[in-house]
């Protein structure tokens, strides 16, 4: 049966979170989270990739599910040393593979030496089902390895996960 209210949607996603062990303690909210969202819960999963289920103010029949990866500091040196041309089409070879990825992507910030790679996927209200959350949480994850795999085959292990956007 389809969500159709917000209170619906808050509802369903925190049953579904705490019966799946999820569930983390949200943090403080600061006021512009407040001003934008209607909700947000945290969760977590059982290999430690953070993240976040909101519900924006402007968009009133929709959730987000987020999760951000933040490349580790030896990544980030080595990116920083890298020749221009080099750098560039490593970050070309990034977002080639993201866009075939099953969530959309952001690198943070958008020029430079990326700080984090945000990943989100979009569930409208219509759609929101116990079955769509955790399909979108295996996508989510998916792009996670994919970042992950990237940078190993690059540079080795050192990129972060499990930290939520």
């Amino acid at each position: 049966m389809p969500v159709g209210t917000i209170d619906e949607a808050m509802h369903l996603i925190e049953n579904w979170m705490q019966d799946r062990g999820l569930a983390i303690p949200s943090e403080q909210e600061d006021e512009e989270s407040k001003r934008e969202l209607n909700f947000k819960y945290d969760g977590k999963t059982d290999i430690g990739l953070g993240f976040a289920i909101i519900q924006p103010k402007r968009a009133k029949r929709v959730v987000i599910m987020v999760s951000r990866v933040d490349i580790a500091k030896p990544h980030k040196a080595a990116l920083g040393s890298m020749k221009v041309r080099k750098f560039e089409d490593f970050m070309w070879e990034i977002k080639k593979e993201l866009v075939f990825a099953p969530t959309t992507f952001q690198i943070l910030p958008p020029e430079g030496i990326p700080e984090s790679i945000q990943f989100s996927r979009e569930i409208s209200f219509d759609e929101l089902t116990e079955g769509k959350l955790a399909d979108t949480l295996g996508s989510i994850m998916k792009s996670t390895v994919l970042i992950i795999l990237l940078f190993g085959k690059k540079f080795g292990l050192g990129i972060t996960g499990g930290k939520k956007a």
